[in-house]
């Protein structure tokens, strides 16, 4: 996996979720076989209970010398985020999230709900990246915004 900036090219790339529901767990885990499958770094997976403290992460990164960080979920954004770290983090998740100052990957199957969202990103953000599948291409070419 590589980080839109370049900024990642070593090798423990941290991933973080919390402890959920089977049916989550089964979504993190087709995230995390899918960012080990395309990346040339070492996965390294922290799962989160509710005990978990920041600072726990922060040791977490430590020790394992992680040098890239995704989250996966609001609970895990909001953990990570009472830190102040020096490696890049992304925030993925299921449903929109503020923005913040880390990157973010949102997975959004509604072309109604990502439009009537992206508004509410400007003026802060400054470019979106939006992946469809060949086959749904049709639902997001009405959208038109100068992010875009």
């Amino acid at each position: 996996m590589q980080f839109a900036s370049g900024l990642l090219y070593a090798k423990n790339l941290g991933v973080v979720y919390p402890n959920s529901s089977s049916k989550a767990i089964k979504y993190y885990q087709v995230i995390i076989d899918n960012i080990k499958k395309n990346s040339t770094h070492t996965v390294i997976i922290k799962t989160l209970e509710r005990k978990t403290k920041a600072n726990d992460i922060k040791q977490w990164i430590d020790k394992n010398q992680i040098v890239g960080l995704v989250t996966l979920s609001k609970y895990s954004k909001k953990i990570v985020n009472k830190l102040d770290l020096s490696i890049p983090v992304i925030h993925a998740s299921s449903n929109f999230i503020k923005p913040s100052k880390h990157y973010q990957v949102n997975l959004i199957v509604s072309p109604r709900v990502f439009n009537k969202f992206i508004p509410s990103l400007t003026p802060n953000v400054k470019k979106i990246h939006v992946v469809v599948h060949r086959n749904l291409k049709w639902a997001f070419d009405h959208i038109n915004h100068p992010s875009l």
